[in-house]
């Protein structure tokens, strides 16, 4: 089982982050965004933000594929308008967020105990 850490040892189990509000040319956004995740620079997930009420929105760590192995990783995010094939339309992609390091440490957990029994 892999536990995942952020920069300061503190565990963690969502990445969380704040939906853009407006496009590159200053307009609001009135559309619904998909994201995709970077793993050390390599696209590795897409999917929609799930919004929380006080106004982030979340996905899983252990969602992630890309994150299966112990060892430190560099993640970003980008967003482009939900629908969008970003193999014919790659321009509507957004320039990719700040970067976060996280730590992947395995965690062994025992099996359960055998032969239980009274006397």
């Amino acid at each position: 089982m892999l536990e995942f850490r952020n920069a300061l040892g503190e565990l963690i189990t969502l990445l969380t982050w704040l939906a853009p509000t407006q496009n590159v040319d200053g307009s609001d956004i009135d559309y619904a965004l998909t994201y995709r995740l970077y793993v050390d620079a390599a696209p590795v997930s897409t999917f929609p933000g799930s919004l929380n009420p006080d106004g982030r929105y979340q996905y899983p760590l252990a969602d992630v594929a890309a994150l299966s192995v112990p060892g430190e990783y560099a993640l970003t995010l980008t967003a482009f308008p939900e629908g969008t094939d970003l193999e014919t339309k790659p321009e509507l992609e957004s320039d990719q967020s700040n970067a976060i390091t996280i730590t992947a440490i395995l965690v062994r957990v025992p099996k359960e105990p055998t032969d239980l029994s009274t006397e």
